[in-house]
């Protein structure tokens, strides 16, 4: 939030203010994503409480939630893909390449997120109350999440070593 307030006037004046393109709406969709998802969280919480006997609406629930953030990551980047680019003289060469970089990756990113969430299995937690009952991951290939987050360290890193290199 901090962060917000810190550059708000900066948004306002260079994005708001400024022709729209996809780049603004991507770059404001990948800003905001986070409080849409806080409040989709706070909204959803109460009904997974209700719903953790219905196993498959809590994974729809919870797989939607985290589809959701894995957008907002991918449009995060995506602006990253394009700053690099912008940085760099927006040679039309550098474009193809940092666009092919960006969908490789992100090919990767998406089809080992997608194997790790099924690989989540779900229990019921202990009732704290007779009406209200939770539901835990009980297991979940972290490999996985490890060869995730590898992904997108190597794309940041590629990104921060071609602005670097120019």
């Amino acid at each position: 939030v901090y962060d917000y307030l810190l550059t708000f006037e900066h948004e306002v004046n260079l994005v708001w203010n400024a022709p729209w393109s996809i780049l603004n709406v991507t770059y404001i969709f990948a800003r905001y994503l986070p409080f849409i998802m806080i409040g989709m969280i706070g909204i959803s919480s109460p009904f997974l409480i209700l719903l953790s006997k219905d196993f498959p609406n809590l994974l729809k629930v919870y797989l939607s939630e985290k589809g959701s953030l894995l957008i907002g990551v991918g449009a995060a980047e995506a602006v990253v893909t394009i700053r690099t680019w912008a940085v760099c003289g927006r040679r039309r060469w550098l474009g193809i390449v940092l666009s092919f970089y960006f969908i490789g990756n992100w090919v990767g990113v998406v089809i080992v997120t997608s194997r790790f969430l099924d690989s989540m299995e779900f229990g019921l937690q202990k009732p704290l109350h007779p009406i209200l009952h939770g539901c835990l991951i009980t297991s979940a290939n972290s490999n996985l999440l490890i060869i995730d987050w590898g992904l997108l360290f190597v794309f940041d890193a590629g990104m921060s070593n071609t602005v670097y290199i120019q």
